[in-house]
Formats: C-alpha cells, structure tokens, sequence
C-alpha cells in the first residue's frame, strides 16, 4: 500500500491524539475569535435528522446503562424507539436495562420483540438465556446460548454458561467438554477452574480434579478473572448494550462530504516570522562536534505564557557551540512569532538536541527541559514572560554525556512530572575525525537518567533503583504510555546497541523488564519509537522507525503479547482533514547530502483505505529537505492542526493547515488539580455519533520533539460530543455528556476525595439518618513510608445515640454503605445495647493509632464534662470558642503542605483549670480528620517532611514541657469523641496540657471530664437477625453551613458516582447473615455504591427503666482497601486479607485460608465479578 523510501537517516515525532472534558465543571471558553481564510466555525447547530436521533439517543442511553442509571437509560432507547419501534439496538439495550433492573418479564418482552426481528442477535439470545436459566428452564436456556456460537464459537462467556448448565443437568462429560475450551481460551478464569474441577471429581477422576482445584487455588490468590457477575459490564460483551451495529453503521452518517475548498498544507514560516537557521554544516569538518549537529535538532510548541495561543521553541545544535542558540517565538495571536529569546533569559548555548515543555513545580506555568550534547539545561517559568535557569539547583544536567531524547510523565504518581533521558554515544569515546556510525551494535553509549521530581524545586537520578539503567545502552527514543491498562506509567525505549526495552511499573519506584513479552521484537533495529491504538482495541500500540527501511507496527494484544504488523507501514496519526479517523503523515529525513527525496507525506485514511494524498494536499512542494522531526499544533488557533518539521542545517518548515477546519472538531486544554497541571498521562475514551477513540496525552515521543498538551479531535459531520470519559494520572474518573462542538474547552480536574471508610445510616423513626463513618483503622496495603506499610486495626465501636436508633417493626435498622472508592471486607457485626441513668453520657475507647498496641474495649462514663478554661494555638490566638461546644468551627491556623492531610508542626494549648481534687481526669476530644494517602507518604519524605501524630506534653517541675502520651492517637475520619486519659500524667499542679502534631486534625469540642463513679450498666449483645447486600446507590454530600467535613443525605441518592473498581469477585447481592454472625475471615465484599441492611432484633430487650437511658454502640470488624497507586495490590480485589497475616501484602509463605468451609464460602457467596476497573465506551 505504502511505498517508503531508504535513507541514511529518518526521524519521526509522535502525534498522540488526545482528547479530554470534565464533569460538572463549567469549562472555560477561549474567547479570541479565530483568523484565517480558512476559518469554519459553526455559528448554530441545525436540529438532529432522524438518523441522527437515533443514534445520539443510542449513545446517550449507553453511558447511562453504565453509570447503573438504568431507568434514565430506557427513557434515551426509548427515543430511539420512537423514531424507529423497530430499531433493534434499542429494542436489545431496553431489554439489558430491565434486566438488570431485575425486571424480568419486561426484559423478556423487548428481548423476543428484537429476536422477532432478528432471531440470531448474540446479544438478545444470551440475555434471554440467562433469564431461562434463572427460570430453570435449562433446554431453553441451552439453545439460546448454542445459537450464539454458530456465529462466535470461541465465546468463554458463552461456553461457559453452556459448562455450567450441563453441570447442573449432571451431564458431567458434556460439562468438562466445555469447560475445557473456556480454560484454554480464558486461561485465567478461577470460575471456570473450579467448576471443572468439581466436574471431574463429580464425574469419578479425583486425581485430575485435585489437581485442577490446586490451580484454581493458586490462580485464585494471584488475582485471575471470573466468568460469572450480576452487574451490568460484569458478565461479557454479549451483556452490554449495542453501539456498535450493522444496523446502527447502516445509519451512520457516512463520510464526511468533500471539503468546499481543497484542504493544502501552504508555507507559513516567513509569513509567520520564523528566521531561525539551524546550525550544521556540510563539510565543514568531521570533528565530534561536525558530527554531532548533523543529528539535531528538535522543536516544541507549547503555550507558556497561558494566553491561549501556541508559542514556539527551536532547539539548534551547531559545531561551533559557542554561536549556537536555540530561539523561543512567542505566538501574538495574529498567525505571527516573535523572537524573545534573549528578552526571555534563555541563553543557553552549545549543541542543542530536544526540546520539552512540563510544568515541574506545578505552579501553571510551563517550564522548559532542553537535551543536549552535555549537560541538560531546565529553565523555571517566571510567570512574566522570563524564565530562569534552574539547571544546578533542580540537578538535572546529567553530567557530559550526549543526551538525546527525553520524555516527560509522573512515572511515580506523585503529582509531579519527572523526566527520562537517554542518552546516545559516550562523548568521551567519540574520536574526533570519525564518523558517528548510527547502527553497530559495538557502540558504546551512554545509558539514561531517570529525575525523580522530589516536588521541592530539586530531582534526583533513580535510574539505577528503578532497575532502568542499562550499562553502556546508546538510548535514541524513549515514549512513556500505560501498555498494560493498570493506570500506571510504563515506557519504551529504543537504542542502538542494545534493542528495545518495554518496562512495566511495578509501583514501588522500580521497573520491570518486560523483553521476555517482547521476544524477537526486542531486538529489532530502530531509531525512535511512537505510541497510539491505531485499532481501536483500547491497548495502546508501538511504532519503530528504524535507520533503513519500513517502520514496524508492533500491535499490543492486551498487555501481555506483542505482535509485528509489517504489512502496515507508518508513521504518525493526524487527523490532517478532521473527518473522524486518522490520517497518516509520513517525514523521511536525510543527511544535507543525500536530501533529494527526503520529505514528508500524508496518507489520507477513506474508509479504512489509505491514500496518498501528499500531491493534493500540496506537501510534494517541500521534498528535498534534511529533516530531522516534528510537533503538530493549532498554532493560528482556527481548529485544524499545523506542522512545525525541523531541517537539520536549514531553516524550519512550518505547513498551515489551510481548510481542515471545515469538519466540525473540539479542541482540549488540561488543568491538573491533584495530578500534574498539564494533565500529562491522563487517558480519554470519546464517543460522537459512530466515532469512537481511545487516548493518551503523552509528554514525548518519537525524536526530540514534543506536541503540546492540548488536541483538536475531529468531529467530520458529528454536531455534538455525546459521551467522554476521562481518566486523570492521580487517579480522578471524570464523565461529560452532550458536549459542544467548534470550540477551546480548558478542563479542570475535579478534587475528589477518591478513599474513606463505610458510612453508617440509622433508622431514627422517620428515616434513615447519616450517624458517621467507621472502621478507620481497617485499611490494608496503606503506604505509611516508602517501602512500608500498616498493620490495619479491624474492629472499632461505633456510638448511637437514643435519637438516632428507634425500633423499626421490631428491629433496629442499620445500613453499612460503600460510598467512595475502595472495596470492603466485613466481616462481622453486632449491636452492643447499654442501659445508663440517664444523667450519664457513655464512649467507646476507640481511636486510631499509628501502630499496635490498639485500645482495647473498655466503655467510659462522663458526667457534667465542662470546657477548658482557657485555650490557645501556637500562634497565642484564643480559641476556646472554637472548640467549647459542637458547631463545626475549630481551630484550623496552621500551614498546610502539599502533600494530602499533612501540615507545618504546630500545638494547641489547653488550660484545663484547677484539678488537684479530681481523681480521675478525662478528656472528651471530638474531632475529624483529612487523612493522608499512600501517594502523600511516598511523595513527602523526598523533601523531609514528616507526619507526626498527636503527642501530649504537660508541665514539669522545671516549667518546660515534658511529653507524657508519646501517642495520643486521633479520631478515626469523620466526626468522632475519643477519650483520653490524663490520670497520673500531670507532673506538677499547673494543669494545662500541650497537643502537637502536624496532621490535620480539627478539633470540634475538648471537654474536661473528672465524672469517678462508675454506675451499673445494662448490657446486651445483638447478632444481625437479617442482613442483606444489594446495590444502594451514593447518598449526595452536602455541607448544612459551609463548612467542612462534608455530611451525607441518604434522603438523596445519586445512582452513579465517579469511581472505579477493583477487579475481582465480590459478594452476590442478597441475604449475607450468616457471613456477619462471627469473624471467620468470610466477609461480605463491598463494591462501591453496595449496602447492607442489617435488622438486629428489638423484641428480645426489656423496657428501659425509669430516669435511666438506652445507648446503643454499633460493632464491626473487617478490612479495607483503596485504589490509591501506592497501596498494595490496589486494582485487585485479591489477595483476600486474614486476622492470622503477618502484614498485607503477606509473604508467599502465608495463604487465605483454602479449608472446604472457606472454599465453599467464596464458590457460593462471591459471584458478582468485575473483570476491568473501568470499562470501555461500546464503540
């Protein structure tokens, strides 16, 4: 299809089409109006036709099926139907939302109505078998799901439904026949693995079926996947709903018509004010330095004065380094550059490679990192049109090595954006009047630098403790991109000696080496590599350019194989005409010699079929050239992307793109809130109309050049954005739908509190009210340190007062509620009923400690508990108000660091009056907390911060204070009272009490609390008389006056949140007692948005007595875990956690319990299954 011509040297940059919107932000509106002959925009959007209908209706109703917002998903297919009753996409996705609504008999009327229409629609047939077998019509079931396979006979989802039946029917060589062909296409499905062992030892071969049952066992605690599930997305493809159709491709909207003028790409380089020569000469010797500049240089657009246009910097590389200057043009806003080097404070001189823009000290303001031949040079943003160099403060020079390309990413997921170099030939082994020879495997280079960003202004070289730095490796590319789909970043690099190395990020500061994947593609010769999912399969996909000859297309297939493509040659995708696919440019470059045919082509994709259009579109005119790379970019802001290309010895090249706009587009700006400000490593799926794509914003690839942080997507006819889908590096999932089009849209990042603990609702007689969070101690895999985590505190009592739990039926109501984003392991509840006199207030000893011992049970009586007499901060500022009664007001005037729940040292005072008559002596200290997260406990210690938990200090005899509590410990999350005890502490009568910490506490009320007696109390334990696990939606957070905590109102569900989940087997919906009745490490799995309703039984008390008081103290135990990227194992729901580990993550030496009990537990309970943390858009 392509011919590709052979030269000396070929260079080639990265494009990755990105594409990003937020939810519930009001995006900023750029509101420059664009200039141009060429200019577009659309001024009004004329009225949907009926085929347009259909389909945004179709695609409006997909994203609600899976934000679980089932019901408003009927009411979009019901438009659709509307239109067309015979639609059958529509009439299918109807009957998926009813079913999953658990509404059957409706499911089924809009199932067969579709299967009337189209009897062997895959879809339709294997919901329909479903609900046979849920009806044990077993036969029915069977030929529902065997029609499929005369289409799709490889389906593991369907076999293994076909498996499962026949086992239920007793037919075990029936079910071992299909079980078999589920575990060779699905070699990682526990379930099918455990049902094919039970057919074998069923069936009589108990040898094999212990055998299989050990691989379940083993594959189980390794984290494999699970064929069974009852949510939507969580049983195959042929569960979810129809966007992709031939019926539905029938009504697309077909190519985009011809362009009403031609589309050329016309020089713009003086016009537009670029004079920059590039330094190299011909001939001009053949020292290192000759030599060396032949092989430069690069370029970068980036906006770095934010004001909404492009800017331009030119790296140069001269054998004379003392007269070669790179350039930085800054953008005016009218189609022209102006050249502001020296007014900028760049003056850097010397042999310049690559150029890069991040925002290091996320301040907004991009920063620029230049590769060269020596030192590296970083210059800081000023914010006022200068920049400084800040090369040897930050530390990222790199010495006098030759440093070639560079990329930009937060491998660490820190917030902040590090940076890889590689680096080419030692210099100190380059004699001087060779020859650099690009391709022997004899080279000796210089291998890498990887800067760790410490977040204070300096970077430190981890490439040798990341395990990325090979000796003597002449690096010549490098790309960053997430291959494997765990939201973590991995990278490519390519060099000359020593081939190519994909690293996977193990996420805890070290690499893995993942060539043994690779296999031969490993050792393919390139010069530069290039990422984007050219398939549209969601896995991002590698192109090698090599010296000579074709580039290679390697096609990721799922993470875990590679494949060559060779019959595919390319370079980079565009979407030159913004029709809605990818183009494909091509740059051939050459040495000023041997330049003749050296130049770039565009191959226009039409249908799947590529043609050259490089005539047409007028690029012929610029062969001839010594290229040397790119970067794409909407420099005169009209909507369609320009081209900068670099000519090694000439002046640059930069191609308008006069007529792209003619199509519809959008075009994206980011702006980090918790991640990097750039947004760099975030992904996006789209869909508009039929359009579908999958992206990565990425900081480098390809060869020594960067586009910016900003896309313009390709719309073609498309009049809106139906649905996008944004994944931020920190972790933030962010949702929009119905976008316009013809615009700029800056994108916030929402702060979203991504981790916290189950939420408690009691019935108070009228509803069911919010009472507060618990379990606070119980999180698993919690980074406290690098390279160290906690020892989690599984069980806690949890105080209601009278008014908030009142018999109901019979029952007191309570319902435990997984309302953010983490999945829960509870493992048993109890209802502990005290009967006090009614002048008595009662707690529980409950409060989080940094490590064991943990407090144990004991409840405390209080009575007539008063203020301090006085109190103060660190600052002398009075703030008894402030903490003397229950109002939501505290003492907050201390420093907050950058790093989530940590803050500047600082105390607070408390002079608690005159107690030398008191023999016991309390404090009542309610109080919630902003907690910190793994990602904070990995990023703080890089700059020496400390989080140092609450100590208490009295007065000793010399008047200084002396610490008496070295750990006071906290209350656990949202508001709580804890007691602390000062009995025997005080060293002297002065009786103040000095509290420091630098968390984040806020301190609600203190109370002094010297009640002695301890009266006779009524105790009785309750076990749940009914528990039940079902989907409960997130009740809305509010704040009653402003202030923070945020409270819940479970009198307002949100069916959908922003969250994604671990992967794994969750507990089934339904009733769950007997899992919470005793602490057996048999839990009840919580999903995000899961409830249980647990009734405990009020007929078995006794009436309160007279003058007296009934309180109640809920009890859990259980565990916890987030999806924070530095806890452990945060994406999966295994490895299952038990009372008897040493830690979490345990050693291989330990194992959940694999007993026929807890084996039958997990077979019978844990059939819901999420097989991805977030799933595709239906494309």
């Amino acid at each position: 299809m392509f011919k590709y011509r052979n030269q000396t040297f070929q260079c080639f940059l990265a494009l990755i089409a990105f594409f990003l919107v937020s939810a519930a932000v009001l995006p900023h509106r750029w509101a420059r109006t664009p200039f141009g002959a060429t200019q577009a925009a659309v001024q009004g959007v004329a009225p949907r036709s009926p085929q347009e209908q259909l389909i945004y209706h179709n695609n409006i109703g997909i994203a609600l099926l899976e934000q679980f917002s089932f019901r408003e998903a009927i009411a979009e297919f019901s438009e659709c139907l509307k239109t067309n009753a015979r639609f059958v996409p529509s009439l299918v996705n109807t009957g998926l939302a009813h079913f999953y609504l658990q509404e059957f008999p409706k499911a089924q009327e809009f199932l067969l109505s579709a299967l009337s229409l189209d009897p062997n629609q895959p879809n339709a047939l294997f919901a329909m078998g479903m609900i046979y077998r849920n009806q044990n019509q077993m036969d029915l079931a069977l030929d529902s799901f065997k029609k499929i396979l005369v289409a799709d006979p490889q389906d593991s989802q369907v076999l293994y439904q076909i498996g499962q039946i026949y086992l239920k029917k007793q037919d075990y060589n029936q079910a071992e026949t299909f079980l078999r062909k589920v575990v060779e296409l699905s070699p990682y499905d526990v379930a099918a693995y455990y049902n094919l062992a039970t057919t074998l030892i069923r069936k009589g071969n108990q040898a094999e079926g212990q055998k299989v049952m050990e691989h379940f066992t083993q594959l189980r605690e390794k984290g494999g996947i699970s064929s069974t599930g009852t949510q939507y997305g969580e049983q195959g493809k042929y569960m979810m709903a129809i966007g992709e159709y031939a019926e539905i491709k029938a009504l697309a909207l077909g190519a985009s018509p011809a362009p009403a003028k031609p589309i050329r790409f016309v020089d713009a380089t003086k016009a537009a004010g670029l004079h920059f020569q590039h330094g190299a000469q011909v001939g001009a010797g053949a020292s290192n330095e000759d030599n060396v500049s032949l092989m430069g240089s690069g370029a970068a657009f980036c906006d770095y004065d934010n004001d909404g246009f492009l800017d331009l910097y030119l790296a140069n590389s001269s054998a004379d380094a003392s007269k070669s200057h790179g350039a930085l043009y800054h953008n005016d806003g009218r189609g022209h550059f102006q050249e502001v080097t020296e007014k900028a404070g760049i003056h850097f001189t010397g042999l310049g490679m690559g150029a890069y823009w991040g925002d290091f000290n996320n301040d907004s303001k991009p920063d620029l990192f230049l590769t060269n031949y020596g030192p590296n040079v970083l210059y800081q943003n000023n914010g006022d049109g200068t920049f400084t160099d800040v090369t040897a403060k930050a530390g990222v020079g790199g010495d006098q090595h030759w440093h070639l390309s560079a990329a930009i990413a937060d491998y660490d997921h820190d917030g902040d954006l590090d940076i890889f170099v590689g680096n080419f030939l030692e210099v100190k082994g380059l004699l001087a009047g060779n020859p650099i020879r690009h391709s022997t495997d004899k080279t000796t280079g210089g291998s890498c630098h990887l800067f760790r960003n410490n977040g204070n202004g300096t970077f430190t070289d981890v490439a040798d403790e990341a395990k990325v730095k090979i000796p003597h490796e002449a690096i010549t590319s490098v790309a960053f991109t997430d291959f494997d789909n765990r939201r973590d970043v991995d990278f490519w690099t390519v060099s000359l000696n020593q081939g190519n190395h994909l690293y996977s990020n193990q996420r805890v500061g070290t690499f893995r080496d993942m060539n043994s994947v690779l296999g031969p593609i490993a050792s393919l010769k390139a010069l530069s590599v290039s990422v984007g999912d050219y398939n549209k399969d969601g896995w991002m996909d590698f192109a090698l350019v090599p010296q000579i000859g074709e580039p290679i297309l390697i096609k990721n297939q799922g993470g875990v194989k590679f494949a060559q493509e060779n019959f595919l040659p390319f370079s980079q995708f565009f979407d030159y005409d913004n029709d809605g696919d990818l183009d494909l440019f091509l740059l051939a470059g050459a040495s000023p010699k041997d330049s003749n045919n050296a130049g770039p082509e565009l191959w226009e994709n039409q249908g799947g079929k590529f043609v050259n259009v490089t005539e047409k579109v007028g690029l012929a005119a610029f062969r001839g050239k010594a290229y040397r790379s790119a970067t794409f970019g909407d420099f005169d802001n009209d909507g369609d992307t320009d081209i900068l290309l670099t000519v090694n010895g000439g002046s640059p090249v930069l191609l308008r793109n006069d007529g792209g706009n003619q199509n519809n587009w959008i075009k994206i700006r980011l702006q980090g809130t918790n991640s990097n400000k750039l947004g760099i490593g975030t992904k996006a799926e789209v869909k508009s109309g039929t359009l579908w794509q999958k992206v990565e914003i990425n900081g480098g690839t390809g060869y020594l050049s960067q586009s910016p942080p900003e896309v313009i997507f390709g719309l073609g006819n498309h009049r809106s954005v139906d649905v996008v889908r944004l994944l931020w590096p920190g972790g933030v999932l962010q949702s929009e739908i119905n976008l316009p089009i013809n615009q700029t849209k800056l994108i916030h990042e929402l702060d979203r509190k991504g981790t916290s603990c189950p939420l408690l609702y009691t019935w108070n007689g009228s509803s069911y009210q919010f009472v507060t969070d618990f379990l606070g101690g119980c999180a698993i895999g919690y980074l406290e340190s690098p390279g160290h985590y906690n020892t989690p505190d599984t069980d806690e009592y949890v105080k209601i007062s009278s008014k908030q739990l009142q018999a109901k039926d019979g029952s007191y109501s309570l319902k435990v509620n997984n309302q953010l984003e983490e999945v829960l392991y509870i493992d048993q509840t109890e209802l502990l009923v005290l009967d006090h006199p009614a002048d008595v207030d009662l707690f529980p000893n409950e409060r989080l400690m940094p490590e064991p011992p943990y407090p144990p049970f004991k409840i405390y009586t209080a009575k007539n508990a008063r203020p301090p007499k006085a109190a103060w901060d660190g600052q002398g500022k009075d703030v008894l108000p402030l903490i003397a009664k229950i109002d939501r007001t505290y003492p907050d005037n201390f420093k907050l660091l950058p790093y989530k729940g940590y803050a500047e040292e600082h105390d607070l005072i408390l002079d608690l009056g005159d107690l030398s008559k008191a023999s016991n002596i309390n404090l009542l200290m309610t109080a919630w907390i902003d907690y910190a997260d793994s990602t904070a406990n990995f990023k703080a210690p890089q700059v020496g911060a400390q989080l140092v938990p609450p100590y208490l200090q009295v007065k000793n005899a010399k008047g200084q204070w002396q610490t008496v509590i070295p750990s006071m410990g906290f209350p656990a999350g949202l508001p709580k009272t804890m007691v602390v005890d000062l009995t025997g502490k005080f060293l002297t009568q002065d009786y103040q009490a000095r509290i420091v910490t630098s968390m984040r506490i806020y301190w609600d009320q203190i109370l002094v609390n010297t009640y002695s007696t301890q009266p006779a109390l009524k105790q009785f334990r309750l076990a749940p008389q009914k528990a039940e696990l079902r989907f409960g939606g997130f009740p809305r957070e509010y704040s009653p006056d402003g202030h923070r905590p945020l409270l819940y109102n479970y009198d307002w569900i949100d069916p959908v949140a922003p969250w994604k989940s671990h992967t794994g087997d969750y507990t089934g919906f339904g009733e769950v007692t007997p899992l919470l009745k005793s602490k057996e490490d048999m839990y009840v799995i919580m999903r995000n948005g899961d409830e249980i309703q647990i009734d405990f039984s009020a007929s078995q008390l006794p009436p309160v007595p007279a003058g007296w008081e009934r309180s109640f103290f809920f009890y859990a135990d259980g565990f916890g875990k987030d999806m924070d990227l530095h806890s452990a194992s945060p994406d999966r729901v295994t490895p299952l956690p038990f009372h008897s580990m040493s830690g979490y993550p345990y050693p291989s030496t330990e194992k959940y319990p694999a007993d026929t009990a807890h084996l039958r537990y997990q077979r019978e309970y844990n059939t819901r299954n999420v097989p991805s943390m977030v799933s595709q858009l239906p494309r």
